[in-house]
């Protein structure tokens, strides 16, 4: 490949020059050189002085390159170079003289030259083309590198944190604007040039050398340490410091690019925010001891005041169960006939007996569930029968109101697992709370039925209601709604706490859906299984009279009538209670009682004894000994159900009875 293949391949646009040159000889001939288009295109602007020259750069931006002979009529040598490279910044410039100065060329080039070429004979035109399209092509290439190195040098000079160059000694070569006023210079040429030791404490600054030179001798960089430096003012400043080592194109090792971005507000910040944590936790320390010294005195307080309602509570209990036995006693004509106005009175001071001694239960229970004593003794029971135990107690209350006090028996319903007396106090407290707010000639209406797995009972009256903003508090302790001042306000509070103890729960309706006052209160309990009663009675008669009237309860029965098969079958079961045919006297040790109290797989299972006709004294000593209740035939269905249910609790029946 030739010169000029090379020159025409390169661009086929035409050049646009202009010629510097007094000289009208050369002038052609440099023209003629280009012309032809052999070369490529050119058009020529001529100029014969640097006055003209000037008024051609600043009328006509658009010259591509410029020929410019340096002995003018009007400048010589370097000046002339000057002028023109001061008017014409972007466009590049071969300097063409008739003198073969090299220290002269060198200068030119040097200030910013693009080439420097002897004038020569007419076949030099190829190398004046090829060194017009170089020129031109690395004017283009230093105008883009000039452009990148602005931008460069704009984003570091502009960048909020500090951005130097070091070389391998750690010497600065180059720094921003940031980093000079970090220490106190005016300029970043102030810093060039120095070390650490110029600007740091000795050995703060042997410290960053030695980390420095690791660095470069491990190449490899640091990133992100935060580091606490002092600048020229003496203020300590934290930066998040950085420090990557610099290689050439043979991948050696030149230095070492350092950012330090100062985070002092932020260290600041986190520090202020520690100091706070630490007084905010002194101050919750100190808040925490105040208010636990605080609580063990409420709680203090609180035990003394739980033991002083328990022991007047207890107190109070005393003497009103001697008078309401006295009374109950004057009731029976244990002291003879009464007068009908003395019964009168007499009923009258049993009722407020019954009402103080439940004020006084209430009392007590509220103490037992505040200190969390409360001990629940639960057992199998009909539900329907706790229910009806709840109502009969209330009577005589709703006859003094003539209240009708209407209960639907519901037998078949099924059992609860409970505390009897705590399950009957509850129901008696929502009972009398409706009694309490229905007027005379009022009705309180008891239904029984079972939702899903709980047995509920909805205690429903008509009488005032509860107002919608009071629903919410009625089950709150001490709550009293309405006009009514008497009670204290525990009754409907104590019933949900037992409720929900049970695994129940306790809801109030005012008024019930489908009427337009009254209130109901449902009182739910889990339903159980029922317990597995075990009948042994020799006499065909009775066995099946008792497994008739207990299966009609519900209760799970199995009988028979060898005592060895009851033996084995007990074993096997494991009854709940087991009911025995008892002879009136002479129990030989052999008899069924006695083997089973003897067994130790069977002495845990209560016993009810059956006897035909009434016990002498010694026979009723052993089995009251032994904690068997006995029934005599025939029996009362409610004396059997009663006797059964104390068994199951562990309590006399005569208890069960009473509750």
């Amino acid at each position: 490949m030739n010169d000029t293949d090379t020159i025409e391949s390169a661009t086929s646009a035409t050049v646009k020059i202009l010629l510097v040159e007094d000289n009208d000889c050369d002038a052609l001939l440099l023209q003629k050189m280009l012309s032809g288009g052999k070369y490529g295109s050119f058009h020529f602007r001529r100029a014969n002085c640097l006055s003209a020259a000037l008024r051609e750069l600043a009328n006509d931006g658009g010259i591509d390159l410029i020929l410019l002979d340096l002995g003018l009529p009007d400048s010589q040598g370097l000046a002339t170079f000057a002028h023109i490279r001061a008017a014409a910044v972007r466009a590049p410039i071969i300097v063409l003289s008739g003198l073969d100065d090299e220290e002269l060329a060198i200068t030119t080039v040097q200030q910013g030259a693009q080439d420097y070429i002897v004038k020569g004979p007419v076949d030099e035109g190829a190398v004046l083309a090829r060194a017009i399209r170089y020129a031109i092509e690395r004017c283009r290439a230093q105008q883009v590198l000039a452009e990148e190195h602005d931008l460069l040098r704009s984003v570091i000079d502009n960048i909020p944190d500090q951005v130097y160059l070091k070389d391998k000694d750690s010497r600065f070569v180059a720094v921003n604007p940031v980093t000079a006023r970090f220490f106190g210079a005016s300029s970043p040429g102030q810093i060039v040039g120095k070390s650490d030791f110029d600007l740091f404490p000795h050995e703060l600054a042997a410290q960053f050398l030695a980390e420095e030179q690791a660095l470069l001798r491990c190449n490899q960089p640091c990133v992100n340490r935060e580091a606490a430096i002092k600048d020229f003012a003496g203020n300590t400043q934290w930066v998040l410091t950085t420090k990557v080592p610099l290689h050439d194109h043979d991948g050696n090792i030149t230095g070492l690019l350092g950012i330090n971005r100062n985070i002092t507000e932020r260290k600041e910040a986190e520090e202020a925010v520690l100091r706070l944590n630490t007084e905010l936790e002194q101050r919750v320390t100190a808040r925490t001891n105040e208010l636990s010294k605080a609580v063990a005195r409420l709680e203090e307080n609180d035990r003394a005041r739980s033991e002083f309602v328990s022991s007047v509570s207890h107190e109070l209990k005393t003497p009103l169960t001697s008078m309401n036995f006295g009374i109950t006693n004057l009731l029976e004509g244990v002291a003879g006939p009464l007068p009908d106005r003395v019964a009168e009175y007499l009923k009258m001071l049993d009722m407020d007996c019954q009402r103080m001694a439940r004020t006084v239960e209430d009392i007590l229970d509220f103490s037992r569930l505040e200190s969390k004593t409360m001990q629940l003794h639960r057992a199998k029971l009909l539900f329907d029968r706790l229910i009806q135990r709840g109502a009969v107690a209330l009577c005589a209350q709703a006859q003094v109101k003539h209240i009708e006090l209407a209960l639907s028996p519901c037998r078949e319903l099924g059992f609860v697992e409970c505390d009897a007396f705590k399950t009957v106090r509850a129901i008696i407290n929502i009972i009398g709370n409706a009694i309490k707010f229905t007027p005379e000639g009022g009705r309180v209406e008891i239904e029984l039925h079972r939702d899903d797995n709980s047995l509920v009972a909805e205690i429903t009256d008509n009488g005032i209601g509860i107002a919608p903003q009071h629903l919410a508090r009625v089950t709150e302790k001490y709550f009293r709604a309405g006009e009514h001042i008497s009670g204290t306000g525990l009754g409907l509070s104590i019933a949900k706490e037992i409720a929900e103890l049970h695994g129940g729960r306790l809801a109030v309706q005012s008024p019930p859906p489908g009427r337009e006052r009254g209130t109901r209160v449902s009182f739910s309990l889990p339903a159980v299984p029922p317990p597995s009663i075990l009948i042994a009675h020799n006499d065909g008669v009775a066995r099946k009279l008792l497994e008739q009237q207990l299966r009609a309860w519900g209760y799970h029965v199995s009988a028979c009538a060898n005592h060895d098969e009851v033996l084995n079958l007990a074993r096997q079961t494991r009854p709940d209670v087991g009911i025995l045919d008892v002879p009136n006297s002479g129990m030989h040790e052999s008899h069924l009682v006695f083997r089973m109290k003897a067994d130790p797989d069977l002495t845990g299972i209560p016993l009810v004894g059956v006897a035909r006709g009434s016990l002498d004294p010694a026979m009723r000593g052993i089995l009251n000994g032994l904690e068997i209740p006995v029934l005599s035939t025939p029996w009362r269905e409610e004396d059997l159900l009663d006797s059964i249910e104390a068994a199951i609790k562990g309590v006399s029946s005569s208890t069960v009875l009473k509750t």
